[in-house]
């Protein structure tokens, strides 16, 4: 049953039977295919410089994300004009493991040195902002880390506030794939600014341009 709903044409269903397939059964044939590598989609625009966008378990091959994506589109064009937008953009395997996202979050720092972007502020979906989190643990230094329907397993996936300059999540309520995953809800410290919009079930609406206009989440950062 889990393995036909990842086969499934809507989208919140696919996510929350990826989610909970992954976790009782971490070596199917049929998650292997979702985090497979496809080429990436180029971009001929400029290479901004100060914020990125970070995808989630199983998000490497979606749109939203990359330079002329729905979400990269509307972050780049009504809230940072100056988000990562070239070709070598950064990207991990989305894998649902606790290795893959500390190996993702030693390639992210990697990658912010290669490209000497030290203070850049991040946007991380799902298990990104995890990754986010992981990276933050060691040099370089971040600028703000923004959690989109960030899961929460603390203290395993947790800031370094000293070497962060803010950090906010963003989060829908009773989240569905954040239920399957087995994490928390919500963070319970002060020092992460936690909002929480009018919206059920759905983990993929913090990434949808329509509800950042709708409930003006650019005000929330």
């Amino acid at each position: 049953m889990l393995v036909q709903g990842t086969r499934s044409r809507d989208r919140l269903t696919q996510e929350v039977a990826a989610t909970a397939l992954a976790r009782y059964a971490p070596a199917h044939r049929r998650l292997s295919a979702l985090t497979q590598r496809m080429r990436r989609r180029g971009s001929n625009a400029p290479p901004t410089r100060t914020a990125m966008l970070v995808h989630g378990t199983f998000a490497r091959n979606s749109s939203w994300w990359q330079p002329g994506g729905d979400f990269h589109n509307y972050l780049l064009t009504k809230v940072r004009s100056d988000l990562y937008s070239a070709g070598d953009r950064f990207e991990w395997s989305g894998g649902y493991s606790d290795a893959a996202r500390a190996e993702a979050a030693s390639d992210l720092r990697m990658w912010i040195k290669d490209h000497d972007l030290t203070g850049i502020d991040l946007f991380g979906h799902s298990h990104g902002a995890s990754v986010m989190m992981l990276a933050s643990h060691d040099e370089p230094a971040l600028g703000e880390l923004v959690l989109l329907s960030c899961p929460v397993h603390v203290p395993k996936y947790f800031p370094d506030f000293s070497r962060v300059t803010k950090v906010v999540s963003i989060r829908v309520r009773l989240d569905l794939v954040i239920l399957a995953d087995g994490g928390g809800q919500r963070f319970n410290d002060p020092r992460i600014e936690e909002n929480v919009l009018p919206i059920w079930f759905d983990h993929s609406r913090t990434h949808d341009p329509g509800t950042w206009q709708e409930h003006n989440v650019p005000a929330l950062l």
